[in-house]
């Protein structure tokens, strides 16, 4: 059973991606305006996992996550600093 839930959402996750590659391709040659909303749709493929395979996960100790990334390039300013 669990092979068979793998391999319906491995063909369900490369069909879906292969949709929002063809209907999504215009987004090239548009704005910046909907490249959050389409980036938000496609991120949501994790639904479908949890939808198909059952799987569950859960965020512990959130309160260790770093708050700042740990590496920024030198040739970007930190947020909330001021260039010089």
């Amino acid at each position: 059973m669990l092979m068979l839930r793998s391999l319906v959402f491995l063909v369900v996750f490369y069909v879906n991606t292969a949709v929002f590659l063809v209907c999504g391709s215009w987004l090239l040659l548009s704005p910046r305006a909907g490249h959050g909303r389409a980036a938000a749709a496609w991120a949501g493929q994790p639904v479908v996992l949890k939808v198909i395979c059952g799987t569950r996960y859960e965020v512990r100790a959130v309160r260790s996550c770093p708050r700042a990334p740990a590496w920024w390039p030198p040739s970007i300013n930190r947020p909330g600093t001021a260039s010089r």
